[in-house]
């Protein structure tokens, strides 16, 4: 969406040079990014600034504490991690549990607030006790509302009925409900 905004062309979007100067890494959110350390592995500019718009504030200091070129983290605005309200004393059992789970180099894993744009809806992993894998997680919007689920829809039409959950201790968060479509 940027690039498109910004009218970039795709040589644009390279990695550029490494004595060009600091690079600087623009994305929408990052809830544990996996993406960030597979990129500057590739990456070989000695200092790098990353600046996505929606993160957690322990997750940016994770990633300045473990990588030495990244000289700066910043975000446009703070995700709430509702896990030490919600597991209490288990929280860190918990965040353990997650990072041995998923698979890839993790920075931090936390309980985020939802989050979703008009261009993706990221991925939020559910463990499923059946099978005692990790899996995608249903997708909340819809299609035509969201350009990631658009071009990579294929929940075969089915999509999860969302309602309001009802005022409590905690902040409202949404629920849904599985209803089957077919026969």
């Amino acid at each position: 969406m940027l690039s498109c905004l910004l009218n970039l062309k795709p040589e644009q979007l390279q990695v550029p040079h490494p004595d060009k100067g600091p690079l600087v890494i623009v994305d929408d959110c990052s809830l544990t990014w996996a993406r960030f350390h597979q990129f500057i592995d590739k990456c070989q500019n000695q200092q790098i600034v990353f600046a996505p718009l929606y993160s957690h504030p322990e997750l940016r200091a994770a990633i300045e504490s473990r990588e030495s070129r990244v000289v700066a983290c910043v975000s446009g605005h703070d995700l709430h991690d509702y896990g030490p309200e919600e597991k209490g004393d288990s929280y860190l059992a918990w965040q353990e549990l997650w990072l041995g789970r998923l698979e890839g180099y993790r920075y931090w894993v936390g309980d985020l607030e939802f989050l979703c744009s008009a261009w993706a809806e990221p991925d939020h992993p559910v463990w499923n006790t059946n099978t005692q894998q990790v899996e995608r997680g249903w997708r909340i919007v819809p299609p035509e509302l969201c350009l990631k689920n658009g071009s990579h829809h294929d929940s075969g039409g089915l999509m999860v009925p969302v309602q309001a959950e009802a005022a409590g201790a905690f902040p409202p968060r949404l629920t849904f409900s599985f209803v089957s479509t077919k026969g």
